[in-house]
């Protein structure tokens, strides 16, 4: 078995990259159908490889640092010890043998959608990217050893105390930043506090993957309610449209009667694309379960 064959068969999708790249060429291969998920073709793959985040089992993140020095003062201000992450004994790396950087593998917790990527700048540098997916749900990818880095000719290589077979959840700790920089705004909006407590962050209150699992929908508790709060506030209001249709479709499937407010809460947060008039229209047009959303559903 090779090292590709031994990826899949710890859950992980793969992008082909050409020799002498750090990035896929071919077109759509973000696209959920091109990733490669068959241990047969993994078999065939002879160039760089990389990992498809977002269409993993269980997806898969990472913390892709450009400036140690920089970036552990910034994780500092947000109560994240960098070195704490670098330095655990469960923590997996990629190194590319270029100086003054860290990439961190991560595994998203069961029931997290894929997170959209976020880059933080300084003086227009990139100094961090949280990556996962794109805004619309397609993956995003990170090349994986032993493929050969193009700038220094020599191969990545895995590094850290912890193993890519298995890899540690993401700390919630970081969930949370990343949560909030997708989400600037974290006062809860008016009018939703009826809608029952939010949570304090998924620092002090994991996500459940109860909401995946049940065979019928969940009841309109407090808890259930914060749960879906807690899943809204991953996935940013300024999608694309089909997506945004998509989440309040899921929202409407609950058949809460919180759920038209809670649905219209979320997509005030893009204040920039929302109109009453398109979201009435939006939430009265949801009929059945026969376009495949249902509260199940989880934008990709």
């Amino acid at each position: 078995m090779n090292l590709p064959q031994a990826y899949l068969n710890s859950g992980f999708a793969l992008v082909p990259i050409p020799w002498g790249t750090k990035g896929p060429v071919t077109a759509g291969w973000n696209e959920p159908g091109q990733a490669v998920t068959d241990i047969d073709a993994a078999s065939r793959l002879d160039g760089n490889v990389g990992i498809a985040h977002a269409y993993c089992t269980p997806r898969t993140a990472a913390i892709d640092v450009d400036d140690l020095a920089v970036a552990t003062a910034w994780l500092a201000r947000h109560g994240i010890d960098l070195a704490a992450l670098i330095n655990a004994p469960d923590t997996v790396l990629i190194e590319s043998g270029r100086p003054n950087r860290a990439k961190l593998l991560y595994r998203l917790h069961d029931d997290m959608p894929a997170i959209p990527s976020k880059v933080y700048q300084e003086g227009g540098k990139t100094i961090l990217e949280f990556r996962c997916a794109t805004a619309e749900g397609k993956t995003v990818q990170d090349v994986l050893p032993p493929s050969i880095h193009p700038d220094t000719g020599k191969p990545y290589q895995w590094a850290g105390s912890g193993h890519w077979a298995s890899l540690p959840a993401l700390p919630l700790t970081v969930a949370e930043v990343w949560k909030s920089m997708l989400s600037p705004t974290t006062a809860t909006p008016q009018g939703l506090a009826e809608l029952g407590p939010r949570p304090a962050g998924l620092v002090s209150r994991p996500l459940s993957p109860t909401l995946m699992i049940l065979a019928g929908a969940p009841p309109e508790t407090s808890d259930e309610i914060t749960k879906v709060q807690a899943w809204l506030d991953l996935i940013p209001a300024a999608c694309s449209r089909d997506q945004w249709r998509n989440t309040v479709w899921a929202i409407h499937d609950l058949q809460w009667a919180c759920g038209e407010e809670l649905a219209r809460q979320w997509s005030i947060t893009a204040p920039d694309k929302f109109e009453e008039d398109a979201f009435i229209k939006v939430w009265r047009s949801f009929k059945s379960k026969d376009d495949g959303i249902t509260w199940r559903t989880l934008p990709r």
